[in-house]
């Protein structure tokens, strides 16, 4: 699910790392030609249905965000890679700048007392040095030859390893060069001068979670991947660490699905890797799962692109810049739109009698099947295929579809800027930035106070307590059975199952009983605060029953994730890392 990024709230710059190729050259260097600098320092659902779940999410910036679909349109002006000039007078290169990835930690930050984000510098040097460094040694961090004031955090280790923190926040798409002089091996003899070079890497502006797949996207139209890693795109082949996606050229939105990922380029095209099964990659097969990126066979007339992308558990959607809507991969429920249920459909095709539309969102449903929603430019939403849960915010009963084949208004709501789509519920903001939910109230997924009747099946209502609904929401997401939101003043609220603690709330919710005397675990019925975090533009979650994670966007570009973490695929730090992370915790390398 999915809404338009658009940048708000005084987006700082800040430092983040990636790489320069550095050539190797005396000093005994053992490293080799690709280098970069590590910054760190800092059970089965019962009630409305029954049926198989899968979603995915996916969010950009403030103004709206989803779960099930894939958003964000960069904003602004792309930075060129490479940024300014560093080097003044080159030296030979120093040593390894370790890994074949980007990593990027920084001090967490409260309102009380904030504290400065910036990185720690950690280069393995090629030959062992003296530890405490000499009166000698001369460490200087260039900016267009211009220092920048460093700090040393620690020395030692064999091989030696120096940690380093500037006194200053870095910029952004810059490069820099780290001289090392001075030093010497502890024996009396001299360590010849020399250098490390890295550019710091563009601002994370868009973020989508899914399944087993976690996407964040740069301002320059970089895009990242790490999770569980089913193609071994990362180079690493290590799960949950921050790898590039290999594309030549700008992506201006993505979405993360179950087990799969899709990215639409600037220039039009479409490309999609893993699972297949049900020909949600677009590429007019359908050939099972860990399918390498390939372009996606979509034909976009002249002039026109992608602007939104909902990757679901099985089905795909992309809304196009002139308003149309093309769907893709399964249709038992006619998730897709095309006005009959169907074998999976492996190729884009058209949605007929839909236009304007700006967003699209999808899940996998429980009952029967997967179900997709599109909002138009006017604040207008229309929905197809299973609504057995009232997730589509259509009638529930026997004298009505049990799935739609073809796009309905839905009529309970207007002026929608966001909508996000989970297993059992659906979430959208509306006039003021109020919150609507509607669909299956298990576990509390409506965040209304109340599960009724073990779940009861509603349509639009507004989210919170009666009387204080949530009001000013910018980015809004949905998992499982949980919706989380962010507001204008940067805090994210969440309700619904807490079990994983998706919500970030430091809690794994509370057993509540229902008004038939039925109860839920780890239920959290009204909206409650994330801990520690003050500063949010965008929220993204993931769907799979009780395994839910989540993912949210600081204003300084770096990226938090909360939930079921038992293979560590939300990336998180060995300090951080927990099966259940209840309060967000940053992904480093983002």
């Amino acid at each position: 699910m999915t809404t338009p990024f658009s940048p708000t709230r005084g987006l700082t710059r800040k430092a983040f790392v990636t790489i320069d190729t550095l050539t190797t050259a005396s000093c005994e260097i053992l490293c080799a030609t690709r280098m970069i600098v590590v910054l760190a320092g800092l059970g089965a659902l019962a009630g409305c249905g029954s049926g198989t779940a899968a979603n995915t999410g996916t969010t950009p910036g403030a103004g709206g965000s989803s779960a099930g679909g894939a958003p964000v349109a960069t904003g602004g002006v792309p930075v060129a890679a490479g940024g300014t000039g560093g080097d003044a007078g080159a030296l030979p290169v120093c040593g390894t700048l370790a890994g074949d990835h980007v990593v990027v930690a920084v001090s967490p930050v409260d309102q009380e007392s904030p504290v400065l984000r910036v990185p720690n510098i950690t280069v393995t040097l090629s030959e062992e040095i003296a530890c405490p460094l000499p009166a000698s040694a001369k460490l200087s961090l260039l900016k267009d030859g211009q220092a920048v004031p460093l700090d040393v955090v620690s020395c030692g280790g064999f091989p030696s390893i120096l940690v380093l923190r500037p006194t200053v926040q870095l910029d952004y798409v810059t490069r820099y060069t780290l001289r090392i002089e001075g030093l010497d091996n502890g024996m009396g003899n001299a360590i010849a001068p020399c250098q490390v070079t890295f550019t710091t890497k563009s601002k994370t502006v868009g973020i989508s979670g899914g399944s087993g797949t976690h996407l964040a996207l740069d301002q320059d139209g970089t895009l990242w991947y790490w999770g569980s890693n089913p193609l071994n795109l990362a180079s690493t082949g290590v799960r949950g660490i921050p790898e590039k996606v290999p594309l030549s050229g700008r992506v201006v939105t993505m979405a993360a699905g179950s087990d799969y990922g899709l990215a639409a380029l600037a220039d039009g095209t479409v490309w999609g890797w893993g699972d297949n099964e049900s020909g949600q990659l677009g590429r007019g097969t359908v050939d099972g799962p860990e399918r390498p990126l390939d372009k996606v066979q979509l034909t976009l007339p002249a002039g026109v692109t992608v602007v939104s992308l909902a990757a679901a558990g099985h089905h795909a959607l992309a809304a196009r810049s002139d308003g149309i809507v093309m769907a893709w991969g399964l249709n038992a429920a006619s998730e897709l739109g095309l006005g009959y249920k169907s074998d999976p459909v492996p190729t884009p095709t058209a949605i007929p009698n839909l236009t304007n539309v700006a967003v699209v969102a999808g899940a996998d449903g429980m009952g029967c099947g997967g179900f997709s929603l599109a909002v138009t430019k006017s604040g207008a939403v229309y929905g197809w295929g299973c609504n057995s849960e009232g997730t589509l915010d259509l009638p529930v009963g026997p004298a009505f579809p049990a799935s739609y084949a073809s796009p309905t208004q839905v009529n309970g709501v207007s002026g929608i800027t966001a909508i996000a789509t989970g297993t059992w519920g659906t979430y959208a903001i509306g006039p003021g930035g109020n919150v609507y939910s509607w669909g299956c109230n298990i576990n509390g997924a409506l965040g209304n106070g109340d599960c009724g009747l073990s779940g009861d099946i509603l349509l639009a209502a507004l989210v919170g307590a009666a009387g204080n609904p949530l009001a000013q929401a910018v980015s809004v997401a949905a998992a499982a059975t949980s919706g989380l939101v962010v507001l204008s003043d940067g805090t994210v609220w969440g309700w619904g199952s807490n079990y994983s603690g998706i919500l970030g709330d430091g809690t794994q919710g509370s057993t509540v009983i229902c008004s038939d005397g039925n109860g839920f675990d780890n239920t959290q019925l009204l909206p409650a605060e994330a801990l520690n975090i003050h500063d949010a533009v965008a929220v993204s979650a993931s769907t799979a029953a009780g395994t839910d994670d989540a993912l949210v966007l600081r204003s300084d570009g770096t990226v938090w994730a909360a939930g079921y973490n038992p293979n560590n695929d939300l990336g998180l730090s060995a300090a951080d890392f927990a099966v259940y992370v209840t309060v967000f915790k940053q992904v480093p390398g983002l």
